[in-house]
């Protein structure tokens, strides 16, 4: 069950809403701003999720990820991808292909019942 979830955005209000939307659904949540701040914090933190933007200022979120996902530790870590890039397809998510490996995203705004669900699925 995902009890921490790491949250990565450069747009502080996102990072706000997300907080605040995540904590009321009974979540612990760790804030980052920059792509090396989301792996030193998720590392410090031992995340269950990562909810992750495309663009940030220093690296990309999926070259962020691509860092996380190599060490063992973070393998079964959800991970699910943010952006204004994405476009909706069945439902609400998306994917984004990183190392190798589908991960679902979901556009901006943000469909807050989808991202729970994605976070609650087994």
């Amino acid at each position: 069950m995902i009890k921490t979830v790491l949250i990565v955005d450069d747009d502080a209000v996102t990072l706000k809403l997300l907080k605040e939307l995540l904590i009321s659904a009974g979540y612990k949540v760790v804030q980052a701003q920059t792509g090396r701040q989301a792996i030193d914090r998720a590392i410090a933190y031992s995340v269950d999720a990562v909810i992750m933007d495309i663009m940030l200022p220093d690296m990309d979120g999926p070259e962020a990820i691509a860092v996380l996902k190599g060490q063992e530790k973070f393998k079964n870590t959800r991970v699910i991808f943010l952006s204004g890039i994405v476009s909706r397809q069945e439902g609400c998510v998306d994917e984004i292909l990183v190392a190798g490996h589908e991960y679902p995203a979901i556009s901006k705004p943000i469909d807050f019942e989808c991202l729970l669900q994605l976070l609650d699925e087994d």
